[in-house]
């Protein structure tokens, strides 16, 4: 019995290899199931089963590692069943054994109540949403001794996602002809629009018995792929400048959602903060 439970984990755990931006994933899930099995036998007693989940990407990779860890409580009887997420309300009966989800940038829980919920239902479990390091850092108070698990999910590179691309191909059974470039235009959008770009190709390459993917057959401006256009000399300067990583990657993301959009003919609605010395701007 005790190999079939290890073996459905490992099934579970194995799942991380198919989310992206969390190349750490699976090592902090197969630390966070060792934990869970040497508590559960009272040879380690510091800690709890709580979550910090760490969203610097804007996907919604989020879901998918809520979901895995979900599956793991399950399969080792700490929860009983399906999440269940915090949206303007708090667990006020007594309950157990459920796993609660709190989105710090979406919920209005008072963040001066968050550690007595959490505290009063000390045999449910918790995990929390934030998109930032220092907000991670700052949020591991509601927990109990200041210690949680922390899963970070980062932002998606050009080659995870050529990576990606090269699987999902590979997977159904077709191949990729030598020096075709399409893989390179398909990285630059987001991971939904790649997917339904990869459907649409597998369904007619399907339909026509091709079983070679190359530029020709691959119809990239149907999928929704675009070349990135020049951006001037105020890129060129941005790149110029020392350091800010962050800033510049941020900023040519912008780019290229705006391009998406613009090819689409429905131009978004920008807002910007900015943070930083105001002595310096």
């Amino acid at each position: 019995m005790e190999n079939v439970v290890n073996n459905n984990i490992s099934k579970i755990i194995d799942k991380a290899d198919n989310i992206l931006g969390c190349k750490k994933l699976k090592e902090t899930l197969e630390l966070y199931s060792d934990y869970i099995d040497l508590k559960l036998a009272n040879k380690i007693n510091v800690g709890n089963y709580n979550c910090i989940i760490e969203c610097r990407s804007n996907g919604n990779q989020y879901k998918q590692v809520i979901d895995v860890i979900n599956e793991v409580l399950i399969e080792k009887n700490i929860v009983d069943g399906k999440y269940i997420t915090l949206n303007k309300n708090f667990v006020e009966e007594e309950t157990k054994n459920k796993l609660y989800i709190i989105d710090d940038e979406k919920n209005n829980i008072y963040k001066n109540e968050i550690r007595d919920m959490i505290e009063k239902n000390s045999q449910n479990v918790f995990i929390i949403l934030v998109n930032r390091e220092d907000k991670a850092e700052n949020t591991k108070i509601f927990f109990k001794d200041n210690v949680c698990w922390n899963f970070i999910i980062d932002r998606i590179s050009e080659e995870e996602k050529q990576e990606y691309i090269k699987n999902k191909i590979l997977k159904n059974n077709f191949k990729i002809k030598e020096n075709s470039e399409f893989i390179e235009k398909l990285s630059s959008n987001k991971v939904f629009d790649i997917d339904e770009s990869l459907i649409k190709s597998f369904v007619k390459a399907t339909k026509n018995n091709v079983t070679v993917l190359d530029d020709d057959y691959f119809d990239i401006e149907n999928n929704v792929v675009i070349e990135k256009e020049e951006t001037g000399k105020g890129i060129e300067k941005l790149d110029n400048l020392v350091g800010l990583d962050n800033v510049k990657r941020q900023i040519h993301q912008i780019i290229d959602y705006m391009e998406v959009h613009k090819k689409r003919g429905n131009m978004p609605m920008l807002h910007m903060v900015f943070r930083g010395n105001p002595r310096n701007r």
